[in-house]
């Protein structure tokens, strides 16, 4: 869903959002300056604390890539800005369970205290099996998002990964399980994510 989606990109086009005006006015939400190379991933961050929101099936929008876009003449700015981002998402859904905020350096620790955390909040018997099962989806996505944002790759990092089988897990297994593979080996290919 769009929750995951958030974890690791904006889960909207930014041309094609439709928004109340009335809810920005009423929750003094607006582009946030700081943000100059992603403020759409920000805007979208303000507007998943405002309330529902959805993406229709419909395409309605074609999208041209230029050299001129944000992204290809600010790249490095923008990655590092949406990084800010995601940290504060995930730090939000962490206390939405009364989980402690991320590591300032993301080590094998952080990724143990997620799964941690993860089978404490299955063993409460107020959720429903359904948010069970979505707080899993949540917290898996998480981790992978650890994973690749390691501040030091090792062979017990490797091990624990390897071992905890977290790549079968998901979508693009054999494209994940080398991206990770491949930071073990040369840590600044694939950009940190956290």
């Amino acid at each position: 869903g769009i929750l995951y989606c958030s974890f690791s990109t904006s889960p909207f086009l930014h041309p094609s959002l439709m928004i109340r005006h009335g809810v920005m006015r009423e929750r003094g939400i607006r582009y946030d300056e700081s943000f100059v190379c992603s403020q759409d991933y920000r805007l979208a961050f303000d507007l998943m604390e405002a309330g529902r929101i959805g993406n229709i099936p419909q395409c309605l929008l074609y999208y041209r890539v230029s050299p001129g876009q944000v992204s290809e003449k600010h790249g490095a700015k923008q990655e590092e800005q949406s990084r800010i981002v995601r940290r504060k998402l995930i730090d939000r859904y962490y206390k939405r369970y009364a989980i402690p905020e991320l590591d300032r350096e993301v080590t094998l620790r952080t990724i143990w205290r997620n799964e941690w955390e993860l089978q404490r909040i299955l063993s409460l018997d107020t959720l429903a099996e359904s948010e069970k099962r979505e707080v899993a989806v949540a917290m898996n996505c998480i981790r992978r998002l650890l994973y690749y944002s390691l501040a030091r790759y090792s062979s017990d990092s490797l091990w624990h990964f390897l071992r905890s089988g977290d790549y079968v897990k998901c979508p693009y297994k054999a494209r994940r399980f080398f991206i990770i593979l491949i930071k073990h080996i040369l840590p600044d290919i694939v950009p940190k994510l956290v």
